[in-house]
């Protein structure tokens, strides 16, 4: 494992002889420090020996250790921390450089009263492959160089919000020429400022205190979230990427679904038993509150069931339906991996003593197959709602339920809409989009839900992001806008 100095590092370390109480041994004094660990019963969602959820984090000064697994009495396991020795340079920036295209940067590296640039031109700068976006030069010349800064214009490939891995050869120090290592983090994203906290509206829709957002002019479209009440990072947040940019061209409302993020949990213990009948009254309540005749619906993961199911019992009410990633109303993957992913997350996701950042953070990850747009400031946010009482007490009657897509009432519910689907009720526009390679709803999930509406809908269309998990809406946004918005015209 290659780890350089200044950087954080966050990885899984798997093996069948890992236990509960392991710890970390061989890195005393070696300038790396395990900065979060979360024994895991199950490593990951296609790994069942159990593991470690690590963060290790490097100073200016680390060096190559021995990192091992102990516990009961032995070293279960060993792994080399390779740190090569290069001089830290912390100063170092991305920003766009203008009319070279959105994806061309201009890099500046500073250096400091005991560096020397002025002989890194003779050399290169390279890109060792880690967890932020992959960059590379992009014009001739390469490198303008001085003795305090050297500057190229890159291109980057990718949108995660990691840093880069900078090495510059040719920094002359005091103890000669040696490599240089940079770390470089992509300027936040223009949406990244959206649905501020204090820009949320409170709204009663039949005694539940609903929290929601709102912008824009032209046609309602309401945006509705994914998740179950013990998924702390599932929310109106969700559409942090999307919000601005839809708004655009619709008046576009994203709200919290019932339980989850800050609107309030269900009155009754019969009103959690019938969960998934009460989240489509809680959607349908809010377009009544909002005094909504009729709009678009775009529902995301389990934020499909509420919409597509208004959709097929007030299709009056729905000027156009965007299904993204929708498993909850497709047909059963016959090889079981959204029950395997589901499952996973439930029972092995979660730290037992509450959630953290880190185990939000990976529960993010997991939906995604680039790791494009994951923002500290959604990280913030979920954590800050797993430490609400509101949000303790639904996700523990939830989880008490045993409720969840899997829970036989919401199987008879499914059956019924997809027998509806398949008799041909859905005459709503309606336009199916996958990820191609969603870890969660299996590609051909999506395939299945758009045969059977295509067979009897005139208006139905199938958008796929290829190269994209169960979000595309976060690692595609302005793509995605751009088909959600383009269908939904014609419809309104």
């Amino acid at each position: 494992m290659s780890l350089e100095r200044g950087e954080r590092l966050t990885f899984l370390l798997c093996d069948k002889n890992i236990v509960a109480d392991a710890h970390i041994a061989g890195l005393e004094n070696s300038g790396v420090t395990v900065a979060y660990q979360q024994y895991l019963g199950r490593c990951d969602v296609d790994a069942h020996d159990p593991g470690l959820h690590l963060v290790l984090q490097a100073g200016a000064n680390a060096r190559t250790a021995m990192l091992k697994v102990e516990g009961a009495g032995r070293t279960i396991c060993s792994i080399e921390v390779s740190v090569p020795e290069r001089r830290l340079l912390p100063q170092a920036s991305l920003t766009p450089a203008s009319n070279e295209g959105t994806n061309i940067f201009k890099l500046t590296i500073n250096g400091d009263a005991e560096t020397d640039f002025s002989e890194v031109c003779s050399a290169r700068l390279s890109f060792p492959d880690g967890p932020g976006p992959r960059l590379r030069l992009s014009a001739e010349p390469q490198l303008n160089c001085s003795k305090r800064a050297v500057s190229a214009l890159v291109q980057v490939d990718g949108a995660q919000r990691e840093p880069a891995r900078v090495v510059i050869g040719n920094v002359r120090t005091s103890d000669g020429l040696i490599e240089g290592i940079a770390h470089v983090e992509l300027p936040a994203p223009p949406w990244a400022n959206a649905m501020a906290e204090n820009d949320a509206k409170f709204i009663d829709v039949n005694g539940i205190r609903t929290r929601y957002f709102v912008k824009g002019t032209g046609a309602p479209l309401i945006l509705v979230h994914g998740g179950q009440p013990s998924s702390p990072d599932a929310s109106a947040w969700t559409w942090l990427a999307n919000f601005d940019g839809l708004a655009e061209q619709f008046r576009v409302y994203a709200l919290d679904r019932l339980a989850m993020g800050y609107t309030d949990n269900p009155a009754s213990n019969d009103d959690y038993e019938r969960y998934y009948e009460r989240v489509v009254d809680h959607l349908l309540g809010f377009m009544d509150a909002m005094d909504l005749t009729r709009a678009g619906l775009v529902g995301h993961s389990q934020g499909t069931w509420p919409v597509t199911r208004i959709a097929l019992s007030h299709p009056e009410r729905v000027s156009c339906l965007v299904n993204v990633d929708g498993s909850l109303v497709g047909p059963t993957d016959p090889q079981g991996r959204t029950q395997n992913f589901y499952m996973y997350q439930s029972a092995f996701l979660h730290p037992p003593e509450g959630e953290t950042k880190e185990s939000i953070r990976r529960g993010m990850g997991l939906y995604s197959v680039t790791g494009n747009n994951l923002l500290d400031i959604e990280v913030d946010r979920a954590y800050a709602i797993a430490q609400t009482d509101k949000f303790k007490a639904a996700a523990e009657r939830f989880t008490a339920l045993r409720m969840s897509p899997a829970h036989p009432r919401f199987r008879m519910l499914k059956e019924e809409t997809l027998a509806e689907l398949e008799a041909g009720k859905l005459q709503v526009p309606t336009l199916v989009i996958w990820g191609r390679d969603d870890p969660e709803g299996s590609f051909e999930t999506g395939q299945g839900l758009f045969d059977i509406i295509a067979r009897t809908n005139r208006h139905a269309a199938f958008h796929v992001f290829a190269n994209s998990g169960h979000a595309s809406m976060v690692e595609y946004p302005d793509r995605f806008n751009a088909v959600v918005a383009g269908f939904c015209d014609a419809y309104m």
